[in-house]
């Protein structure tokens, strides 16, 4: 059965081995791909983002939510403004790690990485895996 979603959605999902609980909002639709801010932080209706650093950002597959592993709990509205973040990847001809900015793509270097993201669209185990790499850091 096949689970609807919009934008502004709020999910949560536990880790398959950890049982952390993770906490998720869709910022930006591209049916199937959604862009999602992961959080350590419960979220609820009070929840102000402009204070809130998501653990992590990436495009993600909707298998999450279809399969129903992604629990949506909440519909918190996403600030029209939302810029999507920088992303970083390695170019498959030269090796590089190269930065995707919107539609801009130029050469990384030590100044422009900060905050950047992987680039690339994550399945829902993905996503579980880069969540608990990230706090691993």
């Amino acid at each position: 059965m096949s689970k609807k979603y919009k934008l502004g959605d709020v999910f949560r999902f536990s880790t398959e081995k950890t049982e952390i609980i993770a906490y998720g909002r869709i910022t930006m639709l591209n049916r199937p791909s959604i862009l999602i801010e992961i959080f350590n932080t419960e979220i609820n209706g009070k929840t102000d983002f402009s204070k809130l650093r998501p653990v992590m950002t990436v495009w993600a597959t909707d298998t999450g939510l279809k399969k129903g592993v992604w629990e949506i709990i909440d519909n918190l509205p996403v600030n029209p403004h939302y810029e999507e973040p920088k992303f970083i990847r390695h170019d498959a001809f030269t090796g590089k790690l190269m930065i995707v900015d919107g539609n801009e793509v130029y050469e990384a270097n030590d100044d422009n990485t900060h905050g950047a993201q992987p680039f690339g669209i994550f399945g829902d185990v993905a996503v579980e895996k880069r969540f608990l790499h990230e706090l691993n850091k």
